[in-house]
C-alpha cells in the first residue's frame, strides 16, 4: 500500500464516529436476550449495551407474588421475580413478559422467534412488540440473537475476534457441549462427583433402551413425541443456558418451540436447535465454556481465562467488582460506548450499586470441567 493511502485509511478510521466505529464490531448485529434477570444487577448487565446491537430482558411472572400462606410450618410468602416490568419501564429497557414460559421456558422461546420472525420484512426490520421496539432500535435486522442466562459470563472481546475470524459464524447455531448430570442410582463415586450425562442426541430407538439418562419426569416420553410431530428422529439433553440463533432459523425455531412447548428447555432447545441446523442446513459450533448449571465460579481468575462460563458468583462483592472492571477494560480496549443516556444511567448506577452480605458458596466450583454439567 502507498504510504499516502495508509495515511488516509488511518485517518478515516481515526475519525470515524462513535456509530460508525460500532459497525465494524460483529456483535453490534447480535440481540442479546438475557434470562432471569435482576434489577440490582442492572450495573452490570447494562454494560453489554456497549457491545450489542441491542439487549433484551425475559421475565417471568411468579403466580401469587407476594401473597402470604399459612401452612404447618408456618407462614409463607411467595417471592416475586427479581425483575419487573415496572423496573423496564423506568430504564427504558425492552422487557419480554411471559407468564406461560415460567415453568419450561420453552414457550418464552417460541414467543421470542415469532415476535423477530414478525418484524424481519423484506426490506426493513419492523418490530410490533414494544419490547423487541426498544430493545433493537435498528432498521436492519439482527444476524442473530444470542440467549443469555444473565449470570452465565460472556467476554464480549473475546466472542467478537472469534466472530470476526469466522470461528463463530454468524449465520450459525452455537449451543453448549451435551451434558446433564444423571447419576443412575444413588450419588455417584468420590471420583466421579463431577459426572456429566454426555450422549447429546439419542434417535428413537437409543432412547427406549437408555438407562444412564434419569434426569426429568417424563421428559423423554414428552421430546419423543414432540420430535416425531416436528418431524425429527432424535431428542437431545443439554445445558440450555447459552446459545445462538441465526436470523435464518427465527421462523423455524418459532414452529419449533412451540410443538416442544410442554418439554423443558434443557432437552427442547438443544433438539430443535439441532433440528433447525439440519433442516435449514446450517452449521452448528459447540461453544468451549466453563462450569455447568450448578456451578459457581467466585475465582476471578477463571472468568478472565474462559471467554465464557456459568455461573458468576455474583452473591460475592469481589466477583462483582473483577467482572464490572473486565468489562470496562474490554470496553476502553475496543472504544465501545453505549449511547449517551445510557452511559450516564451506568454512572447512576454505579452510585446506587449495593454490596450484598457476603453468602458462602452453595456447590462445588466444578474447576475441573470446562463445558457439559457437573
Amino acid at each position: 500500500m502507498q504510504p499516502w493511502r495508509a495515511t488516509l485509511l488511518l485517518a478515516a478510521i481515526t475519525n470515524a464516529t462513535p456509530q460508525q466505529q460500532r459497525q465494524h464490531q460483529p456483535l453490534q448485529k447480535v440481540l442479546l436476550v438475557l434470562t432471569v434477570a435482576r434489577r440490582d444487577r442492572f450495573y452490570l448487565t447494562r454494560r453489554y449495551e456497549r457491545f450489542f446491537g441491542g439487549v433484551a430482558y425475559v421475565i417471568w411472572p411468579q403466580p401469587g407474588c407476594g401473597r402470604v400462606y399459612h401452612g404447618r410450618a408456618g407462614p409463607r410468602q411467595v417471592p416475586c421475580a427479581p425483575l419487573n416490568a415496572t423496573d423496564c419501564d423506568a430504564h427504558g429497557l425492552g422487557c419480554l413478559v411471559d407468564r406461560a414460559g415460567a415453568e419450561h421456558r420453552t414457550p418464552t422461546y417460541a414467543r421470542l422467534f415469532e415476535d423477530l420472525a414478525e418484524a424481519d420484512g423484506a426490506d426493513v426490520f419492523a418490530p410490533r412488540k414494544e419490547w423487541l421496539r426498544k430493545a433493537w432500535r435498528h432498521t436492519r435486522a439482527p444476524s442473530g440473537v444470542l440467549v443469555a442466562h444473565m449470570d452465565f459470563w460472556i467476554q464480549p472481546l473475546a466472542f467478537q475476534r472469534r466472530v470476526a475470524k469466522g470461528l463463530l459464524p454468524s449465520d450459525a447455531i452455537w449451543t453448549l457441549a451435551a451434558g446433564l448430570n444423571a447419576p443412575p442410582t444413588g450419588p455417584p463415586p468420590e471420583s466421579q462427583h463431577l459426572r456429566i450425562y454426555g450422549k447429546g442426541c439419542l434417535s428413537f430407538e437409543d432412547l427406549v433402551n437408555e438407562q444412564d439418562w434419569t434426569w426429568g419426569h417424563g421428559v423423554r416420553d414428552f421430546a419423543k413425541e414432540a420430535a416425531r410431530e416436528l418431524g425429527t428422529a432424535e431428542v437431545c439433553a443439554a445445558q440450555a443456558d447459552l446459545f445462538h440463533a441465526p436470523r435464518q432459523a427465527f421462523s423455524y425455531l418459532a414452529r419449533a418451540a412451540r410443538v416442544f412447548g410442554g418439554v423443558a428447555h434443557e432437552v427442547a432447545a438443544p433438539t430443535i436447535l439441532r433440528a433447525a441446523a439440519a433442516f435449514l442446513k446450517l452449521r452448528q459450533v459447540y461453544l468451549d465454556c466453563w462450569g455447568c448449571t450448578q456451578s459457581w465460579c467466585t475465582d476471578p481468575n477463571i472468568f478472565r481465562r474462559h471467554a465464557c462460563g456459568h455461573k458468576l458468583d455474583l452473591r460475592q462483592p469481589w466477583v462483582r467488582s473483577a467482572w464490572r472492571a473486565l468489562l470496562d477494560a474490554q470496553a476502553r480496549k475496543l472504544d465501545a460506548k453505549a449511547s449517551p443516556a445510557t452511559e450516564a444511567a451506568l454512572r447512576l448506577l454505579d452510585r446506587g450499586a449495593r454490596d450484598d452480605p457476603t453468602v458462602p458458596p452453595l456447590k462445588p466450583c466444578c474447576r475441573d470441567r470446562t463445558h457439559g454439567c457437573c
